[in-house]
């Protein structure tokens, strides 16, 4: 069941100043039978903590400043609560559950963020527009929930002033920010009086692009683009003496192997053409390839930093060739049929199989995918009329 409600305006305060403000909000309530076989909280089938009800309030409001007419500023806030009813298992013998102290989610979440905008046009044709903020986590839910974050956003487009129409776009974005909120609480439960060791968790983001798109001639259009993005991760390896669901017949104890860098990089190229081959019939044909890197890196010696650095590895490179046509029966419907052949490798060192003479599968592979289908719309109706 989903319940949910907006409510937004706006206001001239004077000539040049303006405001305006929303707020949302939703409701969820997951009705699920909990009396069956294969989901009972007294039967050992719930280990995790279950979300019976969410409810979730987004709000803001900012304040625009326009000292020019190609000029637009605006300063602003947003704020996010979400309150969530968790039930848990009822700890006992025999029955695994993953205690309340040590699941890793919390009841609530309250998030603001400041943020400062500007919309520039410094001349024709090019458009700017820049954004900064920083956000603010008195209450996590989750560990990947980020206090401390500094994001900006820059995006900037120009059309060219040729004669045939052309358009070059960039953006560059990127965050950084920490959650230091979570523990893990070692001894035997249902109240495990520790000691509690820290679970921190940091991340670094960016990305930036590049894509142009040129008209030929009237039928043929041309576009291409760029990416490339990294996204950097940490946090401690907690290790456990047995699993956490064992905790109410079992002291647990937890400590850390030392700290866990996660790192990605991807980049990829896409070029293509749209061609109208008549009133009705639109071709499209488009090349692309995509470049992904992960790795992991540590600060420490223990035999399971070193297993993830050996065997958690991705080089993959993803070739695909995109092809199709589209055309239009009548006034309101449109059928389509595509091709799509994909070329997907892996460089990355095959995993140690240890006591294993069983060897993993090659990870490079071929697909190739064929698509049809159609599109309706309310003209199909007037017209038949």
């Amino acid at each position: 069941m989903l319940y949910s409600a907006q409510l937004s305006g706006d206001v001239q305060i004077v000539r040049d100043v303006s405001a305006n403000a929303f707020v949302k909000f939703i409701y969820r309530d997951h009705d699920i039978d909990q009396s069956t076989t294969l989901f009972n909280p007294t039967n050992g089938s719930q280990v995790d903590e279950f979300l019976e009800t969410y409810r979730r309030i987004d709000m803001g409001a900012e304040a625009l400043y326009r000292p020019h007419r190609s000029t637009r500023l605006a300063l602003g806030v947003r704020m996010q609560w979400i309150d969530r009813d968790l039930e848990f298992a009822p700890a006992g013998l025999g029955n695994r559950v993953i205690l309340p102290q040590n699941a890793l989610v919390n009841d609530e979440t309250l998030i603001w963020t400041l943020f400062g905008r500007a919309d520039v046009r410094p001349f024709r044709g090019l458009g700017i527009r820049a954004e900064l903020s920083y956000q603010d986590a008195p209450d996590t839910g989750y560990v990947t929930d980020l206090g401390g974050y500094v994001q900006g956003n820059l995006r900037a487009t120009y059309a060219v002033p040729i004669a045939l129409p052309a358009t070059v776009s960039f953006h560059v974005r990127g965050g950084t920010g920490k959650n230091s909120d979570f523990s893990m609480v070692s001894g035997l439960g249902p109240n495990p009086p520790g000691p509690s060791i820290k679970r921190d968790y940091e991340r670094a983001h960016w990305n930036l692009g590049l894509s142009s798109d040129l008209l030929l001639k009237k039928d043929l259009s041309l576009f291409a683009s760029f990416f490339y993005s990294r996204d950097q991760q940490s946090d401690d390896l907690l290790l456990s003496t047995v699993q956490r669901y064992f905790q109410d017949s079992v002291p647990i104890t937890f400590r850390s192997a030392g700290e866990l860098d996660f790192q990605t990089d991807e980049w990829g190229i896409v070029l293509g053409s749209q061609y109208r081959f008549s009133e009705q019939t639109d071709l499209g044909l488009s090349y692309s390839f995509t470049s992904a890197e992960a790795n992991y890196g540590n600060s420490g010696s223990a035999r399971e930093l070193t297993l993830i650095d050996d065997n958690r590895v991705v080089d993959a490179k993803i070739h695909a060739l995109d092809f199709e046509i589209r055309h239009q029966l009548r006034d309101g419907l449109k059928v389509f049929a595509g091709y799509r052949l994909q070329a997907y490798s892996d460089g990355a060192p095959k995993p140690n199989s240890l006591g294993s003479t069983r060897q993993p599968p090659s990870r490079s592979d071929y697909r190739h995918t064929v698509s049809f289908g159609f599109t309706l719309n309310s003209n199909l109706l007037t017209a038949s009329r």
